[in-house]
């Protein structure tokens, strides 16, 4: 009986092969003409933040009122199923904590606040008073419930198929059906909805590695006394994909939790180090001075688009954090749907995004005031060192003033190591389902598919590195976030005029088939 099931499961060939011819065409396009490449970035870039941004920015500020609506509204108090929760609220609390931490969290954490100090929005002066003011503030603004809330409400139209109208799919097109129809869900449109839904993590994790590892390699350059190359970053990621490779052989998946695990532990030390090390009261000043002004001009942020000066604030780095959450969220919004059975919609939303934001936002509060602190008292001229030699030797001249510092660049080095690792280990899993037809709920997916997709996001990720600078991430991301929020606003579509007004219906039959079910094993047990 095991065989036959495994049987059923085969690769999806159009689900599988195209998205990675996708990847393998662009790594050589871009290998072979890498200038060319460089153009087309920024043209692309300048394109969709001119013509199509304005979308992103309305798109989000729709999805505030949809986490309002959702949390208390009468979808508030349903849940998702009849069971009880599977995880009790504090593990599930720290799940969702977790999701806030990583190794991108600590880069931007450290790095946010100097590059919108020199670079600032509003036309403001570079450096001035007010220009650092904003750029204590933004970060609460990119890494706060625009973000994390768009994962919760994608969560819970997820949450709906799978506990209430109990649809056990991974593919976006399923829960896009009754606006597209069941035949287009599972022909050609529906194919095209999930190879940009695949398409979209292929970015967001590209990018998330392409900026994690230049970091990870400035460490290990510093900690052996050693100079920066590209081949530093070419060996750290053919590193952990072979670590991938052979993990996948050797049960990496069943250490996973462990790992994870660890993380959150060096993050969570960490920060607590430098905050009981730092100065308390100026972060604490800087703070809530900082979440009074993101809360006065939220609409502020929100909508600027700077039209009539030559600013590119709100594209280079509002446009690109939209985009970049938007790619991310079936993705994230699965995960969080699927921990979160037996969970009141209100608590998912308000839950989620509360968690999630206070998980990230002390990044920016203990290491990027740190920072601040740092350059302001002048401990370290920061603005200098990321003006002439780069991010990631700001991010260590800021580390270096430190007590014990070498002991705090291992840490950094090991989450940021951890993350990376775990990052290309939970999207490959998610394109190899994805790819899977017939997959059942508890089998993986084969492993030389796992280890396809690991190789592609590990050429993908060297690939964005080795044309250098923020650019080619940006472009990547605003080009899968925006094919990735029409995907979202059909699924809204589906679940908010279709589906969702099926709730009860469906909860009144899940609870007979539970009762039949239960009535039946009463009688073979008898």
């Amino acid at each position: 009986m095991k065989d036959s099931s495994k049987t059923k499961a085969t690769i999806d060939k159009s689900l599988f092969f195209i998205p990675l011819g996708i990847v393998i065409v662009f790594c050589a396009l871009v290998a072979v003409f890498p200038d060319s490449s460089t153009a087309a970035f920024n043209a692309i870039f300048g394109v969709i933040t001119g013509n199509f941004g304005w979308a992103l920015q309305w798109f989000f500020f729709a999805n505030t009122i949809i986490m309002i609506y959702l949390s208390f509204s009468k979808y508030g108090d349903k849940k998702l199923g009849n069971e009880k929760p599977e995880f009790s609220t504090p593990v599930w609390l720290g799940m969702l904590f977790a999701a806030g931490t990583s190794g991108v969290a600590i880069y931007w954490g450290f790095s946010e606040w100097f590059q919108y100090a020199v670079a600032p929005p509003f036309g403001l002066e570079p450096l001035s008073r007010q220009a650092m003011t904003y750029a204590s503030t933004y970060s609460f603004f990119h890494w706060g419930p625009s973000a994390y809330g768009l994962y919760a409400t994608v969560a819970v139209v997820f949450g709906f198929f799978f506990f209430v109208k109990r649809e056990d799919t991974n593919r976006p097109s399923v829960a896009c059906a009754s606006v597209i129809g069941e035949k287009n869900a599972k022909g050609l449109l529906g194919k095209i909805i999930d190879i940009v839904y695949m398409m979209g993590i292929i970015g967001a994790v590209s990018a998330a590695i392409g900026l994690s590892t230049p970091l990870i390699s400035a460490i290990i350059a510093d900690l052996l006394n050693i100079e920066t190359s590209l081949w530093i970053d070419a060996g750290i990621l053919v590193f952990f994909t072979i670590f991938f490779v052979f993990g996948v052989y050797g049960g990496l998946q069943k250490s996973m939790k462990f790992i994870s695990n660890l993380k959150l532990a060096l993050v969570i030390g960490l920060l607590a180090f430098v905050f009981l090390i730092g100065p308390k009261s100026y972060m604490l000043n800087t703070f809530t001075d900082s979440m009074g002004i993101f809360i006065s001009d939220y609409f502020k942020m929100m909508f600027a688009t700077e039209p009539h000066t030559a600013g590119t604030f709100p594209q280079s780095c509002t446009l690109f954090f939209f985009a970049w959450w938007s790619a991310y969220a079936l993705n994230t919004g699965i995960f969080l749907a699927r921990i979160s059975r037996g969970r009141s919609i209100k608590q998912l939303v308000l839950g989620s995004t509360a968690a999630s934001c206070i998980g990230c936002w002390l990044h920016f509060i203990v290491l990027g005031y740190y920072g601040m602190h740092a350059y302001e008292t002048g401990v370290v001229d920061v603005i200098h060192i990321f003006q002439t030699q780069g991010i990631t030797d700001a991010i260590i001249a800021i580390i270096k003033t430190m007590p014990i510092a070498t002991v705090v660049l291992v840490v950094m080095l090991v989450v940021m190591a951890v993350s990376t690792v775990t990052v290309i280990n939970s999207a490959a899993y998610t394109l190899s389902i994805v790819s899977t037809n017939n997959l059942p709920a508890d089998e993986e997916p084969g492993r030389a598919n796992r280890i396809f997709w690991a190789i592609a996001l590990g050429a993908l990720g060297l690939v964005l590195i080795f044309i250098g600078g923020l650019g080619p991430i940006q472009t990547i991301s605003l080009s899968t976030g925006i094919l990735t929020m029409v995907i979202i606003v059909i699924i809204f579509i589906a679940f908010f005029k279709y589906d969702g007004k099926k709730w009860d219906e469906y909860m009144e039959r899940n609870e007979r088939l539970d009762a039949e079910a239960k009535e039946k094993k009463v009688e073979v047990q008898e």
